[in-house]
């Protein structure tokens, strides 16, 4: 309760304000037009109850959800499509219950239908929040999504026409509204809506909106004042939004009519009552979700539920009607600049002062203002998912959101949504592999870079190395892999039980695709590091992997590294070296190309000698330049180095000019132990990639020191034994964690 609380604190207090006038007078407007389709025909002399309804709905919602969301701009009221399927079960009870019964039956009978049909539906909403079930959304392809975002635009700009001239904009209609008399009333709506949305694309300053809105209005009223027109006038010619009733307009008389109701129609209006619940759960979750999607926020899907289903119980009490999250008013105040809880309240306030008082002060918005914030609305999420969305989707992705929008616009939203996931169980089916998206998982205390380090760097990692976790990635990354994945590394980062994570190493080198849904489960996942303070590695990216990555914004174009928690690197082993030379680091341990004193290091060989100053005859100290070849693949291995300051490299020479990397060497190391016991020649290029200097033992010297000292040779050759076990065993250690 005190982090809620706290987020009702803002450094934009004017910005929130407007933007919850602004969003409450759209919801009032709204409201009432519900109210009106639901209760038409013979059914009309009951609209002023309705409106009622509709504003109790609107204020409880308004105060629930402003406590109850996980994301503070988060405007509720009732909406389009469970209120249109409200209206269809009302018709159906009219016209199913005969004149035996009376008016005040039939009243009360749909009265309490819709109020028992908001009741259910809280209550449909919280069992799928409890039970964790908001997740499934995560599973509509994102083109699906992208398409109901490209839909709500058209609906939106289509509806502003009808705000702004009271004729819809249909074919059947395009005559009408090119008349000189209807182009004056839409064109001033249409030239603020382009106005705003190119400011804001070029500049995107949140003060925009709320001053483009602001002038706007003063702009009507001055033009109005010039004119001479009057508002009785404005009015009269349709410029202004009233008249809207006044007084109170809710009262819970719903209770006083049981006694009346026809329970046997309630009943047999069930199956519709079932579709309601559908029809408002998939709006409900893809409304949530775009808003994640077009304000870049991770919102808990869950809690969303939960907190939908406390606000549609309290308002099913008092008789109100079905309502949820407004993706399309949530982008707007946000747009505007709100960034708390406080909107929620204002809104609130916005339909309780209307359902005391009546909505008269509305009545004097004018209509092209609203109808220009509409469109302006409209035509952003138009513009983002037909013209942008060409340059980030694949060709069959975009042909999804257009294929949605296009049964949107012709046919019905809900249809538009079925039609779209049906073709994304298609494309899954076509495109997309059922292999496991991680091919392994394992530490850094498993699996080493090849970095060979002293042995008390190489403890210390393996003491702390669960902090770096490992994902080897293979197959074709799509929305639902990748949100199984995003599972997988919450759940690691949640774990109390180990050390905490540190850095997330992700693989991409076996990968062969990414979609952009995928892409959106890396952005949550990059909001993830940020929120649990451990940093993504990102390897083996192919070009066309990376090119999808920068499309996604997930990386910054041209760079290795996207803020300060996302860094890329060409292979596996360098992104694994990096973390360890990391951690390292924040151990205040040695960096590898530290000098170690050779005589140091012959004391670590022969703990129980005094003095080895008489060993260090047997070893020939040698010096190298920096890109010094020190072996070559093919020669006699009768040495042994020990490496006493600088880096070196063994790597295996490619056809095409460049170099694998077998293993990188600094102080305190040792090289060609295995191939001179072994008496095989050298199998890679060995090169000193900085001054070096070591030490040589020779396969004479070694005999020498046998004969002259047998104790010093025999503790010699068990070092050896020991390096070469660790060796043995660690790739054992790794080799076990991969297939365990």
């Amino acid at each position: 309760m005190r982090h809620v609380l706290s987020e009702f604190k803002t450094d934009r207090l004017f910005a929130n304000i407007l933007a919850g006038c602004v969003v409450g007078a759209i919801g009032v407007i709204g409201s009432i037009s519900f109210a009106a389709f639901i209760f038409t025909g013979e059914l009309s002399s009951h609209v002023s109850t309705g409106i009622g309804l509709t504003l109790f709905s609107g204020t409880v919602f308004g105060l629930v959800i402003a406590f109850a969301s996980s994301y503070p701009v988060s405007p509720c009221f009732a909406q389009d499509i469970p209120a249109a399927a409200m209206g269809l079960m009302a018709s159906a009870i009219a016209a199913s219950m005969t004149e035996a019964h009376s008016a005040q039956s039939i009243f009360a009978t749909i009265l309490i239908s819709i109020g028992l049909s908001t009741l259910l539906t809280g209550l449909v909403f919280f069992a799928l929040g409890w039970f964790r079930l908001g997740s499934l959304i995560r599973f509509i392809p994102y083109p699906v999504i992208g398409g109901f975002l490209a839909g709500s635009g058209w609906i939106l700009s289509r509806g502003s026409f009808g705000v702004m001239t009271g004729v819809s904009l249909t074919l059947d209609n395009l005559a009408t509204l090119v008349q000189p008399e209807i182009v004056v009333k839409w064109l001033p709506g249409l030239v603020f809506a382009c106005a705003l949305m190119i400011m804001l694309r070029v500049f995107q300053r949140f003060w925009i909106l709320p001053a483009f809105l602001a002038a706007a209005i003063a702009l009507f009223y001055g033009v109005l004042l010039l004119s001479g027109s009057s508002i009785a006038a404005a009015f009269d010619n349709g410029w202004l939004l009233g008249p809207f009733p006044g007084g109170l307009l809710w009262r819970p008389e719903h209770f006083s009519l049981l006694p009346d109701v026809n329970w046997a129609t309630i009943v047999n209006q069930v199956p519709k009552m079932a579709t309601i619940f559908f029809v408002a759960t998939i709006a409900l979750l893809l409304n949530v979700n775009g808003m994640e999607v077009t304000l870049r926020q991770d919102i808990d899907l869950n809690q969303e539920l939960k907190a939908a289903g406390y606000a549609n119980i309290a308002s099913g009490l008092g008789g109100g009607i079905i309502g949820f999250h407004t993706m399309s008013m949530s982008v707007l105040a946000t747009r505007m600049g709100a960034n708390s809880r406080l909107i929620g309240v204002i809104c609130a306030a916005f339909f309780g002062s209307s359902l005391l008082f009546g909505a008269t002060l509305l009545s004097y918005f004018p209509k092209p203002v609203l109808g220009g914030l509409l469109l302006f609305l409209g035509l952003s999420f138009l513009v983002e998912w037909v013209a942008d969305a060409w340059f980030k989707l694949s060709v069959s992705e975009y042909f999804v959101v257009l294929l949605i929008l296009i049964v949107i616009g012709i046919v019905g939203f809900f249809e538009g949504i079925i039609v779209g996931i049906l073709i994304g169980v298609i494309v899954f089916v076509v495109e997309y592999s059922r292999t496991e998206v991680v091919k392994f998982t394992t530490t850094g205390a498993d699996f080493h870079s090849t970095v060979a380090r002293p042995e008390r760097h190489t403890e210390l990692l393996e003491a702390v190395g669960e902090q770096i976790c490992i994902l080897k990635l293979q197959g074709f990354l799509f929305f639902g892999t990748a949100n199984r994945l995003l599972a997988t590394i919450r759940e690691r980062a949640d774990n109390l039980e180990i050390l905490p994570l540190r850095y997330l190493l992700l693989d991409f080198k076996e990968v062969k695709g990414v979609d952009s849904s995928a892409v959106l489960s890396f952005q949550r996942m990059r909001m993830l590091a940020q929120e649990r303070d451990f940093y993504m590695v990102i390897t083996g990216l192919s070009p066309q992997l990376r090119k999808t990555f920068e499309k996604g914004e997930m990386l910054e174009v041209g760079q290795d590294s996207s803020g300060d928690m996302v860094f890329v690197f060409s292979d596996l082993d360098r992104g694994l070296e990096w973390c360890e030379e990391q951690m390292l680091l924040d151990q205040d341990a040695t960096q590898i190309h530290r000098m170690e004193p050779f005589q140091g290091l012959l004391y670590q060989i022969f703990p129980d000698m005094q003095d080895v100053t008489p060993l260090m005859a047997y070893f020939r100290r040698r010096t190298f330049e920096a890109n010094t070849p020190l072996m070559k693949p093919g020669a006699q291995s009768d040495d042994i180095f020990i490496v006493e300051s600088g880096e070196i490299v063994v790597r295996i020479p490619l056809q095409t000019g460049k170099y694998v990397r077998l293993s990188k060497m600094g102080a305190g190391t040792i090289i060609g132990e295995m191939a001179m016991y072994l008496g095989s020649p050298r199998a890679a290029e060995v090169i000193a990639t900085q001054k070096s200097t070591l030490y040589k033992i020779s396969r004479r010297s070694l005999k020498m020191l046998e004969e002259q000292n047998p104790w010093a040779a025999a503790a010699f050759h068990q070092y050896m034994a020991t390096v070469i076990a660790k060796k043995l065993a660690q790739s054992h250690k790794f080799l076990s964690s991969v297939l365990d």
